[in-house]
């Protein structure tokens, strides 16, 4: 796999340094060590990508068509029982477009464990859909980096989690939930932030990890810069500027700094733009970006969703570097927009 090349952002830090760190003994926690000879492998990445590709091939071959990866399926096909409410249950509840509020939700948790040598992962009943499917995942991607053919190895097991096996987890996670197969695989994207929400709703995944997939390693042919999420301050002041307001909610931004809370739109810029539209839209413009210490000339893919009268609106940005030649604009087709960054209150 070598280093990430310097064309491509990462957009998982914790990823980004497992892909660039050394091979050598000491430089590898024991667990993802044993994982790579196991597997006989070079180094971590590459051998998680084909070990995780190998299973999708003989979850295909079991599977009917859907758009979202069934992990119960997962689970059967690797032995693993799966404790809790499932995943997919009526009980848990999913992204509600109607509602035009996405998962947000950035973290999830889930549990690993041996009973009497059986494979277990447990997961809360109080996280929703979304966000079980990949506690799901990212335990498998544990189950995966510990598994040795006909038994999980319980030395390493034991050992306290590193950085570096979380994020090959999670990365494993994107890898089950994303598959290359499907992620970005269609045609080529206009617009990456309108893209990232419309898959992550298919594909059964949070905006905030489908959003990460933008950068993973085995996608070196996309060129991400970062990605922001804003949103309106509970409560907004009515008739206050838009920009004046929203700010980021969450960022993939690496090697930059964006403060939570706290930075703001710019006037006329995309994000106050599309925070002020009536509905859902979505544009691509290049803009000058400084935000926090995340700065240059990128192309910005943009879309908005939520209302204003809630105070639910929300925009994801995915920044782009600057391309010789803009992607035609795209904008959801029957949809108006006020582009002067102050809140609107005219609702039907």
């Amino acid at each position: 796999m070598g280093r990430i090349s310097d064309r491509h952002h990462c957009l998982d830090d914790g990823l980004a340094a497992v892909v660039n760190a050394t091979t050598s003994p000491i430089g590898l926690p024991l667990g993802i060590r044993r994982f790579v000879e196991f597997n006989g492998g070079e180094e971590p990445i590459s051998t998680l990508q084909r070990v995780v590709g190998e299973l999708i091939e003989r979850y295909s071959a079991m599977a009917t068509s859907h758009p979202s990866i069934s992990v119960e399926l997962l689970c059967r096909i690797l032995g693993v029982t799966l404790a809790g409410t499932p995943p997919n249950s009526p009980s848990r509840s999913g992204p509600s477009y109607t509602a035009g509020r996405p998962n947000l939700r950035a973290s999830h948790t889930g549990v690993l464990r041996l009973e009497k040598s059986k494979a277990i992962v447990a997961i809360p009943d109080y996280v929703d859909r979304d966000t079980a499917r990949l506690s799901v995942a990212h335990e498998l991607g544990h189950f995966l980096i510990h598994w040795r053919g006909t038994h999980l190895d319980e030395a390493t097991m034991r050992l306290p989690s590193t950085a570096a096996e979380e994020a090959m987890a999670e990365y494993a996670a994107r890898l089950l939930l994303l598959p290359r197969e499907r992620w970005l695989a269609d045609s080529k994207v206009g617009n990456f932030a309108e893209y990232v929400v419309r898959q992550s709703g298919s594909a059964g995944v949070t905006i905030h990890s489908a959003a990460v997939r933008l950068g993973d390693p085995d996608l070196e042919d996309v060129q991400v810069s970062g990605a922001i999420i804003w949103r309106l301050p509970k409560p907004f002041v009515e008739g206050k500027p838009l920009y004046e307001q929203i700010s980021p909610h969450w960022f993939k931004c690496p090697g930059a700094f964006v403060p939570i809370g706290k930075s703001r739109a710019r006037p006329r810029s995309l994000v106050a733009d599309l925070a002020s539209c009536k509905h859902d839209m979505y544009e691509s413009r290049v803009e000058s970006v400084n935000i926090g210490s995340f700065t240059g000339t990128h192309q910005v893919d943009g879309y908005a969703w939520g209302s204003l009268e809630r105070g639910t609106r929300t925009v994801l940005t995915v920044f782009r570097p600057q391309q010789s030649e803009l992607a035609p604009p795209s904008v959801m087709p029957d949809r108006t927009c006020t582009t002067q960054g102050v809140l609107q209150f005219d609702f039907a």
